[in-house]
């Protein structure tokens, strides 16, 4: 499996594990008390996490926490699901708790600034397109002590984006299209990974007409065009985001 591929999947786990006092050495994460590494099962074609708590100040062996289907098909930017499931999985196992914040003390987010876009980009194009979710925005940051994206952009802007293509608003879709084109060959691997992944693939949720919208509308921006085009074979095979997806 080449590097780039496991360097998408911990791109999205490494935030959370070093919040919480792991340090990483050769792949594997390491606290006081257990560790977690990633590793690729050829034959099963699986991504796999794995866990070893520490006893008596020994490692025990390593096991097998939570999986993923990745198969020769799959791609760098399919690698940002299985970072998202291994990283609920370990928002489980650590007992994660976020300090709850009121929610007039929840600033939007604001421009960066900065040659490489990122989520908080992101989040102020999407809430500029679509305004009415930013009480949402602002309420989910209050519950949770942070933004977690992948819920609020299934929940809000995935549906927008749906209708619009239902309702064949090409005016309006192609607005947004030019905006996360812009982020998409902007933006770090993150924010890649969150407009295929889950903006656009999460409104698309494999339904195969509103796809061949979504890509004819897309003509202008080939790389984005590929990028949907690859998610949505995807999502016919891959059942964890078909969980993502809610179908």
């Amino acid at each position: 499996m080449e590097q780039k591929i496991f360097d998408a999947v911990y791109a999205e786990i490494r935030p959370l594990l070093e919040e919480n006092n792991f340090s990483e050495k050769d792949g594997i994460f390491e606290s006081d008390t257990r560790s977690f590494k990633i590793a690729y099962n050829d034959e099963k074609h699986l991504f796999e996490l794995l866990s070893a708590e520490v006893v008596d100040g020994t490692l025990s062996e390593f096991a097998v926490v939570s999986s993923y289907l990745f198969d020769e098909q799959s791609t760098a930017a399919d690698a940002a699901a299985v970072g998202i499931d291994f990283n609920d999985t370990l928002l489980s196992l650590l007992g994660v708790s976020k300090r709850k914040t009121r929610t007039a003390e929840v600033a939007l987010p604001q421009k960066t600034g900065g040659e490489t876009l990122t989520v908080d980009d992101l989040a102020n194009k999407l809430l500029a397109i679509f305004p009415a979710y930013k009480d949402t925005y602002k309420e989910s940051v209050a519950e949770n002590g942070e933004l977690l994206y992948v819920n609020f952009f299934m929940n809000t802007v995935t549906n927008d984006i749906r209708e619009l293509l239902e309702k064949d608003n090409v005016k309006k879709l192609k607005k947004i299209y030019d905006s996360l084109n812009e982020l998409y060959v902007k933006g770090d691997r993150t924010v890649g990974n969150l407009v295929v992944v889950i903006v656009l693939g999460g409104a698309l949720k494999g339904d195969k007409e509103l796809t061949e919208k979504m890509l004819s509308g897309l003509t202008d921006f080939p790389h984005l065009k590929t990028a949907v085009r690859n998610i949505s074979m995807r999502t016919k095979r891959d059942k964890k985001l078909r969980e993502i997806y809610g179908i």
